[in-house]
């Protein structure tokens, strides 16, 4: 159902539900937009497919939009003031994922986007002394992480919440974009290169360049998170794509986007992406092309495994690919490090490295 609301395609709702469906199927709908951090959006797309729900859910998913459209204002005020602080000392923060898309209007109102965060791109050189600057502002690090030093940002930062109840955004300032291919397709020295300024009373603030905005959001939810092995990417990281590709038209260089993924040997995993797209939102293939043999396989495997999920734990390709193979590209990240490989073979040394990858094999 959510999909079918999100996709807009009217042949998978039956004509009598698009006109009356019952409490329990809207109860459901949003249940299932709320967990997959959609909810914002549904309002402005029932209206934009015609299906027109009872008043008082109505008077809901409008209220979830203006509510969530004042909290975003208030983390595009807090991206700003950060903006401000880092350009004291001749830092330009890029905006990253969400905030970007606001930025950039992607979204048709301010209040259609859910954000989890707010990602800043900051010069890896200057990544502790960024950091430094938030922390005399009132920041405050997570201290939890044992490994943050190894990671492609900054521990996250937050200031402590009010006494009545009020706080900021969880902060991320990131130097680059993940380890492995991530980072290889994509380096945050390219993005920060490829970046525009935005402008307002004098703070400057960048915003990626649309190519890279797709690039990143692909790689994200491709490569650089273990969403089970690229096969079942969140409702929302599909959306944005779609919302990317709808927003920019042909202003949108996808001969740019396939050259970095074919170039480091990921071509077939975009194509398989923006198969999946096509097939869960009805998106238009952007470019024409065909999936050679290997490709093909990759598809029938990953549509064999949508359909049946619990393939996953007898298929050897997903075990690895979904748990020690981004463990691996981990642990090589903390070796390559000054004094890391120190850190990489205690951690393989301890039982509980092997404990947590068996959990997250079990669990997925």
């Amino acid at each position: 159902m959510l999909t079918a609301c999100l996709a807009g395609r009217a042949e998978k709702l039956d004509r009598p539900a698009r006109v009356d469906l019952s409490q329990e199927a809207w109860e459901d709908l949003i249940r299932e937009a709320a967990g997959e951090f959609v909810l914002p959006v549904l309002n402005r797309r029932l209206g934009e497919i015609g299906l027109k729900p009872p008043g008082e859910v109505a008077e809901f998913l409008a209220a979830v939009e203006e509510l969530n459209g004042e909290r975003n204002a208030q983390i595009l005020e807090e991206a700003w003031a950060i903006a401000r602080l880092l350009n004291g000392i001749g830092i330009e923060p890029v905006a990253l994922k969400g905030v970007a898309f606001l930025l950039e209007g992607v979204y048709p109102g301010p209040g259609c986007r859910y954000l989890c965060d707010l990602d800043l791109l900051v010069p890896q050189a200057r990544l502790a002394e960024a950091a430094e600057i938030l922390e005399r502002d009132g920041y405050r690090q997570d201290g939890r992480d044992a490994m943050a030093r190894f990671r492609h940002h900054y521990p996250q930062l937050q200031r402590p919440r009010a006494a009545d109840g009020s706080g900021s955004a969880p902060v991320e300032l990131h130097h680059s974009l993940g380890h492995g291919p991530s980072k290889r397709i994509l380096s945050g020295e390219a993005v920060w290169r490829g970046s525009t300024v935005r402008e307002r009373d004098g703070v400057r603030l960048r915003v990626p360049s649309p190519e890279h905005l797709a690039t990143h959001l692909i790689l994200h939810s491709q490569l650089h998170h273990t969403y089970s092995e690229r096969i079942w990417p969140p409702p929302r990281a599909i959306y944005d794509l779609v919302m990317l590709d709808r927003h920019f038209g042909e202003g949108l260089d996808w001969k740019e986007i396939r050259g970095r993924f074919w170039t480091d040997g990921q071509e077939t995993t975009l194509l398989l992406h923006l198969l999946q797209v096509e097939r869960t939102l009805g998106m238009a293939r952007p470019f024409a092309f065909e999936l050679r043999l290997l490709g093909r396989l990759r598809w029938a495997r990953r549509q064999a495994l949508n359909r049946r999920p619990a393939l996953r734990l007898v298929d050897p390709v997903y075990l690895v690919s979904s748990t020690l193979s981004r463990r691996m590209q981990f642990l090589t990240s903390i070796a390559a490090a000054p004094g890391g490989w120190k850190y990489a073979a205690r951690m393989l040394s301890q039982p509980g490295f092997y404990r947590r990858l068996l959990a997250e094999i079990a669990l997925r």
